[in-house]
């Protein structure tokens, strides 16, 4: 064989064997360190939507059958790390139908979360839902946290202790402020009878269960708090939102995992699992923030972004 002929066989060997050889796996990329998947663009946005709603005084979203939650305030649910995603309905929301939340506003305040959390997360309001996000379907509303284990109808009906007097205001003729003081009043003080003994505003947004008084019940509901603050002090507010399958978890419409500054880093620690176990869910971004409730009715709640907070 002649060294042209050999040449040219080598040369087309050569180019058959790059073009079949299995190309090399990829690589994940390095991230420098202190890197983090938040931005700071993100994080103060999310902090900026959130303070503008809890600022949001308005009575109701442009019509008497759309409260102000649908467009306004700051609707959270408080949690601790379990055997379950703290996104998705607990065992005990899946069997009784419905999910406790609490609604934060200047004029809804509350100085802390129920049980003693330190952290959880928020949910936008659902007039700023995008994409496939759920529309969660809001049920009922307490001025006070109602012990909602111990009711009938997703948490909405009578409590256990008042089977005839504590199911839903509209029923009993409790449509204001005044006279949902009036009937929160009316049994003993001790213990947690009044917070028992109370009604449910029915905030129902969707047909056929949402009533033409809809946005006004949340509204007087949200006033009557302050009435009654000084007898509840540390107590938050409910509201009932309906169970939604949990296999929907990349659509529950989460805006951000919060963490409660009390002491040491606990809370934060909590905010950035949750942080870490969604975005290896469903590799979706949302950032922890820092939660100051109001220790009072003349303070304000504030949310601040940190990225040393960023647990991803």
């Amino acid at each position: 064989m002649s060294k042209l002929v050999l040449s040219v066989f080598l040369i087309i060997s050569s180019a058959n064997a790059f073009a079949f050889a299995k190309p090399p796996p990829p690589q994940p990329p390095t991230n420098p360190p202190g890197y983090s998947v938040v931005t700071p663009e993100l994080g103060n946005k999310v902090v900026k939507n959130l303070m503008e709603n809890y600022y949001d005084t308005r009575a109701n979203c442009g019509a008497s059958h759309r409260s102000s939650y649908l467009c306004s305030g700051v609707t959270l649910r408080g949690t601790q790390p379990g055997n379950y995603h703290v996104w998705e309905p607990s065992p005990s929301s899946e069997k009784s139908g419905g999910v406790s939340f609490s609604y934060l506003r200047t004029d809804a305040k509350f100085s802390r979360l129920a049980y003693g959390y330190k952290s959880g997360f928020t949910i936008y309001p659902t007039f700023e839902l995008v994409g496939s996000a759920l529309d969660l379907e809001y049920l009922c509303f307490f001025p006070v946290d109602a012990d909602t284990n111990r009711r009938n109808d997703a948490g909405c009906g009578a409590h256990t202790s008042y089977q005839s007097n504590s199911g839903e205001c509209n029923a009993q003729g409790i449509y204001t402020e005044g006279q949902w003081v009036n009937h929160y009043n009316s049994t003993s003080s001790n213990g947690d009878n009044r917070d028992h003994h109370q009604c449910g505003f029915n905030i129902q947004y969707y047909y056929p269960n949402a009533t033409e008084f809809v946005a006004s019940n949340f509204y007087q509901g949200l006033q009557a708090m302050r009435d009654v603050s000084g007898q509840t002090n540390n107590k938050q507010n409910e509201i009932r939102i309906k169970t939604w399958d949990k296999s929907l978890g990349r659509q529950t419409p989460v805006q951000a995992f919060f963490y409660i500054d009390i002491t040491g880093q606990e809370g934060l620690n909590e905010a950035r699992s949750y942080q870490q176990d969604f975005y290896n869910m469903y590799g979706l971004i949302k950032p922890v923030v820092k939660l100051d409730l109001p220790a009072t009715w003349d303070d304000e709640a504030k949310f601040t972004f940190s990225m040393d907070d960023q647990g991803i």
